[in-house]
C-alpha cells in the first residue's frame, strides 16, 4: 500500500510539472504579446502566432488539469511503467521544464534591440550593379521594344516619400537619367561609418520576411552639407534631389540632403516583403 501511495506522489508532481511547463509557456507568450515584443520582431503577417500558441498551451494544460487519473489494473512488475524508477520520472520531467524555462529566462534577462553597425553592414542586402546599355541591348534582342517606357513608367510611378526598399526596385527598373535630379524624401537610420562628422552616411531600414533572425539591410549613401548632429542607429527623415555620383557604381543613387529632421521611431519599424 506505501508503495503504491508513493508512486501516486510521484505521479502528481508529474502533473504539476507539466502543468507548470504548459502554463509559463503560455503565460511568456502572452507577456511578449502584449509588451509589444512581438511586433518588435515578427512580420505583421505572423502577429496572431503567439497569442495562438498561448491559447493551445493554456487548452492542453487545462485538459491536463481537469482529466481524471484511470486506474490502473496491472500486477505489482507487471506494468512496463512498474519498472520505471519514481525518482527516474521526477528528474526526466524537472530536466524537460527546465529546458522550456531556460529560453524564457534568457529571453527575460537579455532583450536584444539593436543590431551593430558591423552586423547592420554583414545582413546589407546585395545590389547587382547594372549595365543600362546592356540592359536596353538585351531588350532589343529579345524583342522587348517597350523598355524605355517601361522604364519611364517606373520612375513616375515613385511617390514623393517613398520607402528605401521602394527607391531601390524603383532604381533596378528605371534608367539613371530618368530619376537624376528627382527630389524625394527618405525615413530610415543612420549608419556612420565616418563617424558624426562624416559628410556621407547611410541611411538604413531592415527588410524583414518572417522575423529578425531573416532580417537584411537596405540602404542608401546620404551626402550632407549640414552640421547636424546624428546619432548612430538613430531614425531620420531625409528630403533631397537624387543624383548618380556613387563612388564605387555610378548606377546607383545618392541622396543629396537639402533637409535633415530627427524623428520618432515609426509604428512599423521593418519593412516587409
Amino acid at each position: 500500500m506505501a508503495e503504491y501511495s508513493s508512486g501516486g506522489r510521484v505521479d502528481r508532481l508529474v502533473r504539476r510539472l507539466k502543468l507548470t511547463a504548459l502554463f509559463s509557456v503560455a503565460g511568456y507568450l502572452l507577456f511578449a504579446y502584449l509588451v509589444g515584443w512581438v511586433q518588435r520582431h515578427l512580420a505583421t503577417a505572423y502577429y496572431w502566432l503567439p497569442p495562438a500558441g498561448a491559447g493551445a498551451l493554456i487548452l492542453m494544460g487545462l485538459a491536463l488539469l481537469t482529466a481524471k487519473p484511470g486506474k490502473s489494473t496491472c500486477c505489482e512488475g507487471d506494468c512496463p511503467t512498474a519498472q520505471r524508477s519514481p525518482k527516474r520520472a521526477v528528474f526526466s520531467a524537472a530536466v524537460s521544464l527546465l529546458l522550456l524555462l531556460a529560453p524564457i529566462a534568457l529571453a527575460l534577462a537579455v532583450q536584444p534591440k539593436e543590431f551593430s553597425s558591423e552586423g547592420m553592414r554583414k545582413r546589407r542586402l546585395n545590389t547587382p550593379r547594372r549595365d543600362v546599355k546592356v540592359d536596353r541591348a538585351v531588350d532589343w534582342i529579345h524583342g522587348l521594344t517597350d523598355a524605355t517606357a517601361r522604364s519611364e513608367a517606373a520612375a513616375n510611378s515613385l511617390p514623393k516619400e517613398p520607402s528605401i526598399l521602394e527607391l531601390i526596385e524603383t532604381v533596378a527598373l528605371a534608367d539613371p537619367e530618368q530619376l537624376e535630379g528627382k527630389f524625394v524624401t527618405l525615413v530610415g537610420r543612420c549608419d556612420l561609418p565616418q563617424g558624426e562628422a562624416g559628410r556621407r552616411f547611410d541611411l538604413f531600414r531592415l527588410l524583414i520576411t518572417c522575423c529578425v533572425a531573416d532580417a537584411s539591410s537596405v540602404s542608401i549613401e546620404v551626402a550632407r552639407s549640414d552640421d547636424v548632429r546624428l546619432e548612430p542607429g538613430g531614425w531620420v527623415r531625409v528630403g533631397g534631389v537624387l543624383k548618380f555620383d556613387h563612388p564605387l557604381d555610378s548606377t546607383f543613387p545618392v541622396l543629396h540632403a537639402a533637409t535633415i529632421a530627427k524623428v520618432a521611431e515609426p509604428s512599423e519599424p521593418y519593412l516587409q516583403q
